[in-house]
C-alpha cells in the first residue's frame, strides 16, 4: 500500500533497530511509519594516504560483541573521494548494523591507528532525515504494508520506502494549548513541587476547544469547567484530554521552565506515569543549553515562549517577554485582569471567587495557543529551511540554525563535516580577539534634513562577494582576494580568500540572499502582505545575518576566526569608504554605525542629490553589496555621553516626514523606568521634534514636577519594572527589585529568574531597598525620588542638545530639585 502522509516527529528506536515516523495522513488520520531499511554510518580519515587500504581491510572485519548490546559489526566499509574544508580526501565511509554501533566501532578504529572520524556525531534522527532528504511537515509518500503494533496511532505502516513528494504543508496542524495554575502558600514564597498542588489545568484548541479542570466544585460553574475529586485525578485526566484530543502539537507559555518540570513532580508524587507519548513511554526532560525541555514523542511539544524569545528580539519591541506582553503586542490582547496573588486564599475559601481564576487560566491557554497560530508561519519556515523537527527548530539559537542548515546543505558540495569541539578547544577560541564593526561617533547636537542609508545585508553580502571561507582561506596572493589589514590579538595582518573556485559558503549564501530579494519583490506588490511570505523573507534574513556570527562563534563546528575577522575588516572598509565619499558629496556626515549612515542635507542638498549619490556608490561597490535609502528625516536630535561632549553611540530620536517618531537607546524603551519618565520623555521629544519649541517643552516638564510634588500623579503611572537576572539568593547587592522580590515570594507568589518585578518607591527614610514595595501596597510615593531619579535623568541629555546648560524646572523656594 501507499499513503501520503506528513512527519510531525521521529524517533530511533534501538531495540527494534527501526526508525519511527510520527505524524499525520492527507485525510487526518495519526499514521506510525516504521523504517528499518536505513543503514548508519560515519567517515573516517586515516593520517597517511597510504594507511587507507590498510585500515580499509581492518575495519570490514570489525566485530564487537557486547553483552547488553548485543552483537556490533561493520557490514560495509568503501573508499570514497571527498572534501574537507574544500580539499579532497579519500575518507572511508564505514557503514554499520545499528546506530548505536557507532561509537563502539569508532574507538575500535582509532585504537589501531593515526586517524580522524567525522559525522559520528549526528543523532540518529537528524542523520536519517538529512540522508532520506525528508523535510518535517512537507509531504512525503510511504510504501510498505500495514502492521498491527503497540504504538498509538490510527495507522502504521512497516515501510519498504520513503520519498519526499513534494512542497504540501501541513497547514492546519491539530493544536492544544495548556497552562497550570499552582497553589502558593503565602507562608512558605515560591511554590515547592514536592509540596504545593496544582489546582486548575486549562486547555484550548482548534475550533474552540476550551476545558479546565479543576478539583475544587464551586456554584454555577461555566460549561468548559470540569471538576475531579483530588489532585492526582486532575493529573489523570489532565492526560486522558491529550490523549483524546490526539495534538499534533502541544503548546505553552514558558510550559519547558515552569508548566512540566511542575506536573512531572506532581505526578511523580502518585506514582502516576506520564506516558503521553504516542511510543506509550514516558516524557523525556532532557538539558538544552542552560535549561530543560520536555519531549512527548510523536506529539510536537511547543514551548513558544522560547521561540518568540529567540527569534523575534529585533522585531518585537516589549518591555519583558511576559505572557501579557507579548499577548498585547502580537494579539492585542493580554491575560485577565485579575490578582493571581489571591487564588490561594479564594482556593482556601472556596465558592464561586475560584470561578475568575478558572477564567484566568484558560485565558492564558488561549494566549499560548493563538501565539502559536500567529507564529506558524515562522515556525513552519524554519522547519522547511532547516530540515528538523518542529519541536528542535523552537529552541534552536540562531547559530544552531545556521549549523543545521549547512549540515544539510553541504552534501550537495560532496563536503564533510567538522566535529563538534570539545571544551578544551573551545577554551582556546574564546581567547582569540579581532576587531569588530565601525562606529563614527556623533556629535550632540538637534540636526535637520537627516537622511538614513543602510547596506542591504551587510556581512552575509560581504561574504558572498568576496568568497570568504573556511574552504578558500589561502596563503597565495595571486587569483586571491586581499582583506584590509586586520588586527588579531594585537597583531596586525592581512588574509587571503582564492577566488579560482567558490566556496560553499559564499554559494549557500548567495543563494539565501537571491532567494529572500525575490521574495521581497513579490512582497512589494503584495497588498495583503501574505503572512507566510513575510515569515519566508524574514527566516531568510535571519539565518543570512547569523552566517558571521556563527563563524566567529567558538562552539561552532565551521568556526574561523580568520574568516570572522575579515569579515569585520572588509565591513569597516565599506562603511569608511562612504563615509568619506560623502564629505567629498558635500554632505555632513552625523552618524554611522556598523552598517548605516546618518547624513545631514546642508548648502542646498536636496533628497534627490542624496538619492544620485545613492546610485553612484552603488554603481561602485561589487556584486551584491549594495547601499539602501532606509528613510528621510525633516529632524533629529543625537545627545551626548554622560561626563563627556561626545555623542552616545545608538542612542538617538528622529521624527520622518510623516510625524512618526523613533527613538533608539533611551529609557522610553527601557523597562527599568516608571511608566511617568517613559511619557515624560516621549513627550518631550515630541514637542521638541513636532513643534520644536523648547521652551514649550520646559514648562510641560515643570508642570508635570509640580504635579508630582502635589501627588497629582496617579500612583500606577510611578510603577517601575526591571527583571531578575538570577535567583534572588545569588544576589550580594539587594536593589530595590530584588527587596521587592523577595516580598513577593513572603506572600506566596512564585519569583525566579527571568521574573519581571514590578514595585513603587514609597516615601520614608532609609535606604531605596527599605522604600520599595509592590504597588498593591503603596497609597504613596516618594515625590523627591521620582523627580531626582526619573524624570529629570529622562530629559536632562535632551535638553542640553535643546541649548539650556542650566535648566530651571521650579521656582527656587519650592525645591532644591529645580535645576541640573
Amino acid at each position: 500500500m501507499q499513503i501520503d502522509f506528513f512527519i510531525v516527529d521521529l524517533e530511533y528506536i534501538s531495540a527494534r533497530k527501526t526508525m519511527a515516523l510520527y505524524g499525520r495522513t492527507i485525510d487526518g488520520k495519526k499514521i506510525c511509519v516504521l523504517d528499518p531499511t536505513f543503514q548508519f554510518y560515519f567517515w573516517v580519515v586515516p593520517e597517511e594516504k597510504e594507511d587507507t587500504r590498510k585500515l580499509l581491510n581492518y575495519i570490514k572485519a570489525i566485530r564487537i560483541s557486547l553483552p547488553e548490546k548485543g552483537l556490533h559489526y561493520v557490514s560495509d566499509a568503501t573508499i570514497e573521494q571527498k572534501k574537507f574544508l574544500g580539499k579532497p580526501i579519500s575518507a572511508i565511509k564505514v557503514v554499520v548494523n545499528e546506530y548505536d554501533a557507532i561509537n563502539e566501532i569508532k574507538e575500535d578504529i582509532k585504537e589501531f591507528g593515526k586517524c580522524k572520524t567525522y559525522e559520528n556525531d549526528f543523532p540518529a534522527y537528524r542523520r536519517y532525515l538529512i540522508d532520506k532528504q525528508l523535510t518535517p511537515l512537507l509531504l512525503c509518500t510511504v510504501e510498505g504494508e500495514e502492521v498491527e503494533d503497540e504504538i498509538i496511532s490510527d495507522i502504521t505502516i512497516k515501510a519498504k520506502n520513503i520519498v519526499h513528494k513534494g512542497e504540501t504543508l501541513l497547514k492546519q496542524p491539530k493544536i492544544l494549548g495548556f497552562d497550570i495554575e499552582v497553589y502558593m502558600d503565602t507562608n512558605k514564597g515560591s511554590p515547592q513541587e514536592d509540596k504545593d498542588p496544582i489546582v486548575m489545568v486549562g486547555f484550548y484548541g482548534n475550533d474552540g476547544f476550551s476545558k479546565v479542570i479543576t478539583w475544587k466544585q464551586f456554584p454555577k460553574p461555566k460549561k468548559y469547567i470540569e471538576f475531579v475529586k483530588d489532585e492526582g485525578n486532575l493529573i489523570l485526566q489532565f492526560k486522558s484530554v491529550i490523549k483524546e484530543y490526539k495534538p499534533d502539537y502541544l503548546v505553552g507559555y514558558f510550559s519547558d521552565g515552569f508548566d512540566f518540570p511542575f506536573i512531572r513532580a506532581r505526578a511523580a508524587k502518585y506514582g502516576i506515569k506520564l506516558d503521553l507519548s504516542l511510543n506509550r513511554k514516558e516524557i523525556k526532560s532532557a538539558r538544552r543549553g542552560e535549561t530543560f525541555s520536555t519531549k512527548i514523542t510523536g506529539i510536537a511539544h511547543i514551548d513558544i515562549y522560547k521561540f518568540i524569545h529567540r527569534m523575534m528580539r529585533d522585531t518585537l519591541d516589549v518591555a519583558s517577554y511576559s505572557l501579557d506582553n507579548v499577548g498585547k503586542a502580537l494579539l492585542g490582547e493580554g491575560k485577565e485582569d485579575v490578582d493571581i496573588t489571591g487564588l490561594a486564599y479564594a482556593w482556601d475559601k472556596g465558592g464561586e471567587g475560584l470561578r475568575e481564576y478558572c477564567e484566568y487560566n484558560l485565558t492564558d491557554a488561549k494566549l499560548a495557543y493563538r501565539l502559536t497560530q500567529i507564529m506558524l508561519p515562522n515556525l513552519h519556515e524554519i522547519v522547511k529551511l532547516v530540515g528538523q523537527p518542529i519541536y528542535d527548530v523552537c529552541r534552536m539559537t540562531y547559530g544552531q540554525l545556521v549549523e543545521w542548515f549547512l549540515i544539510k546543505e553541504v552534501k550537495k558540495f560532496n563536503e564533510l563535516t567538522p566535529k563538534r569541539p570539545y571544551h578544551p578547544d573551545i577554551a582556546v577560541r574564546r581567547t582569540q580577539t579581532y576587531e569588530g564593526g565601525f562606529v563614527y561617533e556623533p556629535k550632540a547636537g538637534l540636526y535637520k534634513d537627516i537622511v538614513v542609508f543602510d547596506f542591504r545585508s551587510l556581512y552575509p553580502s560581504v561574504i558572498s562577494a568576496h568568497n570568504i571561507c573556511p574552504s578558500t582561506i589561502t596563503n597565495e596572493e595571486t587569483d586571491s582576494n586581499k582583506t584590509p589589514e586586520i588586527e588579531i590579538n594585537g597583531e596586525t595582518t592581512n588574509f587571503y580568500f582564492t577566488h579560482k573556485v567558490e566556496g560553499f559558503i559564499p554559494t549557500i549564501l548567495k543563494d539565501i540572499i537571491q532567494r529572500r530579494n525575490r521574495v521581497k519583490e513579490i512582497l512589494n506588490k503584495d497588498e495583503k502582505n501574505d503572512p507566510v511570505l513575510n515569515a519566508r523573507q524574514h527566516t531568510l534574513k535571519i539565518l543570512a545575518n547569523s552566517f558571521y556570527g556563527y563563524l566567529g562563534f567558538p562552539s561552532a563546528r565551521w568556526y574561523n576566526k580568520s574568516c570572522a575577522a575579515s569579515i569585520a575588516a572588509y565591513a569597516r572598509y565599506y562603511i569608511k569608504e562612504i563615509i568619506e565619499k560623502a564629505k567629498e558629496a558635500g554632505f555632513k556626515v552625523i552618524y554611522s554605525d556598523t552598517d548605516s549612515v546618518f547624513i545631514s542635507l546642508v548648502d542646498g542638498k536636496t533628497t534627490r542629490d542624496a538619492r544620485i549619490f545613492l546610485r553612484d556608490v552603488n554603481h561602485e561597490l561589487p556584486s551584491l553589496i549594495e547601499l539602501e535609502f532606509q528613510g528621510f528625516y525633516p529632524k533629529g536630535i543625537f545627545v551626548a555621553k554622560k561626563a563627556t561632549e561626545k555623542g552616545a553611540k545608538k542612542k538617538y530620536a528622529l521624527i520622518d516626514d510623516k510625524g512618526k517618531i523613533e527613538i533608539k537607546g533611551f529609557e522610553t524603551i527601557r523597562g527599568d523606568w516608571s511608566v511617568i519618565a517613559k511619557e515624560v520623555q516621549h513627550k518631550v521629544f515630541e514637542i521638541a521634534l513636532k513643534d520644536d519649541d523648547a521652551g514649550k517643552a520646559r514648562e510641560y516638564v515643570k508642570t508635570i514636577i509640580k504635579r508630582i510634588k502635589q501627588k497629582e500623579i496617579p500612583l500606577e503611572k510611578m510603577v517601575i519594572q526591571k527583571q531578575l537576572k538570577k535567583d534572588i539568593r545569588d544576589y550580594e547587592s539587594i536593589g530595590p527589585h530584588v527587596a521587592v522580590a523577595k516580598q513577593m515570594r513572603e506572600k506566596g507568589i512564585h519569583v525566579s529568574s527571568g521574573t519581571i518585578i514590578k514595585y513603587v518607591i514609597d516615601e520614608g527614610n532609609g535606604p531605596l531597598k527599605d522604600k520599595a514595595k509592590m504597588p498593591q501596597d503603596c497609597s504613596t510615593y516618594d515625590a523627591e525620588y521620582y523627580i531626582n531619579n526619573q524624570i529629570i535623568p529622562a530629559v536632562e541629555k535632551i535638553f542640553e542638545v535643546l541649548g539650556f546648560e542650566k535648566l530651571i524646572f521650579m521656582e527656587k523656594d519650592q525645591s532644591q530639585l529645580s535645576d541640573f
